[in-house]
């Protein structure tokens, strides 16, 4: 038992020397392995660029929709899909017919008040005396007429009166000389009443002749002393106002008129139109309307360095319509939607750089408006942020695809660093300086951020070597095998 626990003692030291000196060349082995893989950059002075990019559709940032305004058959249409229009220009016409009947009916009215109102303001004239004049004296002889008539009624009534006596008393004379009859002095009694009656109503009649006639001279005189009195404040304002009243309706009929015939309200190109000659269109006015393309965005870099974040998304297209459609194909924009992450930094009159899928071709732009409210889908909130071309590319057609890269940030003439050397918690950036083999923790103030490289305000200068971080798992895998060989693992039998 001695010997045999000796003998494993010993086995055991000399395993252990083994062991310790495989750890040992293990780890010197590692350490140069280590030192030849780390990778440094050095801090530089250039410039930093931040951009957000997104890709859209192309349409025009002024087109309308054109419709008559008034209703009509479609008489006449001067332009086709493709015409190039000048405001102003005639695009199509309806029938003017009733519209000029209007017309000329308001007219008419029209001058028919103003003769109205210059008598009302004018007050009397001569010829309103004379007219007076004239006028109370056809009244007098209607009154004069009048009560002639009725003294001849009277007196015609009387002679009625004593002729039916005399017949009743001879007819009496007659029945009671036994000539005559009963029955005729019934009948003459009869016609004595009758007679009497037919004279009373005429009487009546003539009676109000008179009086109406009196009437009729006492207005006369009336209407005289107020023409001569001139017109009154409110005469003069109620004939202003039937005056003002017909104008406008003159200016009325002449606008409809005028729509009869439709116009382009601006320079353009004609996208469609909806009617035929002989369809009824009717009458809307125009409508006018900014495109907006579904786009997607990310974030990105031009030059050195672009800020980071992605975004993406899509929103339907929205267009002008009426009966004829307008774009002004000079004045192009296009609209990319931006991640809820990356909108802070884009601002309206940013630079923007647009390039054309099928040809490549590329338009600089700028930022016109970035949208205040958001759209959300899948949980992803967006912000449309339209983007207008500075000039139309020649044979560029609506609805072609692009992309857009805005410029949010530049700096030039600053200290730069690649961002993969620097390394952020919360709102604290250090960076790892290397000087005579020794690595020191330093931390740095930090502006621009982009994808490559970032602004360095503070913290280090100008040809300061930094080393940027590695993952230790390749030194680990390489020297873990050789550790295994020094320790003998595999000789066991």
């Amino acid at each position: 038992m001695k010997i045999t626990t000796r003998w494993v003692n010993g086995g055991l030291a000399v395993g252990l020397v083994l062991a310790g000196g495989g750890v040992w060349w293990a780890m010197s082995d590692a350490a140069p392995s280590s030192a030849s893989t780390t990778r440094t950059v050095t801090v530089t002075r250039g410039s930093v660029t931040a951009t957000v990019s997104g890709t859209g559709n192309i349409t025009s940032s002024a087109s309308v929709g054109v419709n008559f305004g008034t209703s009509g058959t479609l008489t006449r249409v001067a332009v086709t899909v493709g015409s190039k229009v000048k405001k102003g220009q005639v695009l199509a016409t309806i029938d003017p017919t009733s519209a000029q009947q209007a017309l000329d009916s308001a007219k008419a009215q029209l001058a028919s008040q103003q003769a109205s109102y210059d008598l009302t303001v004018a007050g009397e004239t001569d010829l309103t005396a004379r007219k007076d004049s004239l006028s109370i004296q056809s009244a007098r002889l209607s009154v004069s007429s009048a009560k002639s008539s009725l003294s001849q009624t009277k007196k015609q009534a009387a002679l009625d009166a004593e002729e039916q006596a005399t017949a009743v008393a001879q007819a009496k004379a007659d029945l009671a000389a036994g000539k005559g009859s009963a029955s005729a002095v019934t009948q003459a009694e009869q016609q004595q009443k009758a007679t009497a009656l037919k004279d009373e109503q005429s009487i009546t009649q003539a009676e109000q002749q008179v009086s109406s006639a009196k009437n009729q001279l006492a207005q006369q005189q009336l209407q005289a002393e107020t023409d001569a009195q001139g017109s009154t404040a409110a005469q003069v304002a109620q004939a202003k106002a039937s005056l003002l009243t017909a104008k406008t309706t003159v200016q009325e009929a002449e606008k409809t008129l005028a729509e009869t015939t439709l116009r382009a309200p601006q320079n353009g190109t004609v996208l469609s139109i909806s009617s035929a000659v002989g369809d009824s269109v009717s009458g809307s006015g125009s409508s006018g309307s900014s495109g907006s393309s579904s786009s997607s965005g990310s974030s990105g870099s031009s030059g050195s360095s672009g800020s980071s974040g992605s975004s993406s998304s899509s929103s339907s297209s929205s267009s002008a319509s009426g009966f004829v459609v307008l774009a002004d194909l000079n004045q192009l924009e296009m609209t990319a939607n931006i991640a809820e992450a990356d909108i802070g930094s884009v601002q309206v009159g940013q630079i923007a750089a647009i390039t054309l899928s099928a040809s490549g071709s590329s338009v600089s732009g700028k930022v016109t408006e970035v949208a205040v409210e958001g759209t959300t889908s899948s949980n992803v909130v967006q912000y449309p942020v339209t983007v207008a071309l500075d000039e139309a590319p020649s044979g560029l057609r609506l609805g072609a695809s692009a992309g857009v890269v805005i410029t949010t940030g530049s700096r030039s003439n600053v200290l730069t660093l690649s961002s993969s050397a620097i390394t952020t918690v919360g709102r604290t950036s250090t960076v790892t300086v290397l000087k005579d083999g020794v690595q020191t923790a330093v931390p740095v103030e930090i502006g621009l951020v982009g994808t490559n490289a970032t602004e360095i305000k503070s913290g280090v200068t100008e040809g300061t070597v930094v080393v940027v971080p590695t993952s230790t798992s390749s030194a680990g895998s390489s020297s873990i095998p050789r550790f295994g060989a020094g320790l003998g693992l595999g000789g066991r039998g």
